[in-house]
C-alpha cells in the first residue's frame, strides 16, 4: 500500500513536505455520512459506504440499496501545526425508484500535536451548509432540505511517508434541517470517519 501511493505521487508530480509547518498545505479525504437514517435510509457501519439488501419475508427477492459519502478538503498552515481549511461534502443513498443527493460546503480548523515519530494527535472542528433532495420517478422534489451543522472532536494521524497520514477521527456534531426557513430536525450525533492527508510544499 505504501509502495502504491509513492507511486501515485510521483504520477501527479506532486512536491511533498515532512511537516505540518507554516505556509504549507495539505489536501486531505475522508469517508463521510450525514447521519441521515432518521429520514434518508439507513448506513449501518456509520464510515459513509454501505451495500444492504432489505427483505421482509425468504420468498422476497429483496430491495438492494446503496449509501455512500467523501469528504474532501483544502488546508493551509498559517501557522506551525495550524490550519484552515475549505470543505466539499457529498452524499448520495439510492433505492429502487428513489434517490437522495446531499452537497455541502464549510470551514475546518485543525491543530496537530506530535506524540510520537509517526503519531499525531490532532483537534479538529467544522461548520457546514448544504442542501438535500430527492428525486422519484426521475423527478426532483420542488423543496429541497437545507443543512447547518458543526462538528469538534479529535483524532490520529498516523504517518505512511513523512508527507502522507492515515487519519482516524471521532467527534460530536449538531445538524439543523430546515425547508422554506423552518427547522423540521435537529440530530445530535457521534461522528466516525477514517481517511489520508497528503502534505504539500
Amino acid at each position: 500500500m505504501k509502495n502504491l501511493l509513492l507511486f501515485v505521487f510521483l504520477l501527479l508530480g506532486l512536491s511533498l513536505s515532512a511537516q505540518v509547518e507554516k505556509n504549507r498545505a495539505a489536501l486531505s479525504f475522508n469517508s463521510f455520512n450525514p447521519g441521515l437514517s432518521t429520514i434518508a435510509g439507513s448506513n449501518p457501519n456509520g464510515l459513509g459506504l454501505a451495500f444492504t439488501t432489505t427483505k421482509f419475508s425468504e420468498d422476497e427477492e429483496g430491495t438492494k440499496d446503496f449509501s455512500g459519502g467523501l469528504s474532501s478538503n483544502v488546508h493551509y498552515f498559517f501557522l506551525k501545526n495550524f490550519s484552515v481549511g475549505f470543505l466539499v461534502n457529498g452524499y448520495l443513498t439510492s433505492s429502487e425508484g428513489e434517490m437522495i443527493l446531499l452537497l455541502s460546503t464549510g470551514t475546518e480548523l485543525r491543530y496537530y500535536i506530535p506524540i510520537a515519530q509517526k503519531w499525531n494527535f490532532y483537534l479538529k472542528a467544522n461548520g457546514m451548509y448544504g442542501k438535500m433532495n430527492v428525486r422519484y420517478d426521475k423527478e426532483w422534489s420542488e423543496y429541497p432540505m437545507t443543512e447547518f451543522s458543526y462538528t469538534a472532536g479529535g483524532g490520529i494521524a498516523f504517518f505512511l511517508a513523512p508527507s502522507a497520514s492515515i487519519d482516524l477521527f471521532a467527534g460530536y456534531r449538531n445538524t439543523d434541517w430546515k425547508m422554506e426557513g423552518e427547522t423540521l430536525l435537529k440530530i445530535s450525533d457521534m461522528v466516525f470517519d477514517i481517511g489520508f492527508t497528503l502534505f504539500l510544499k
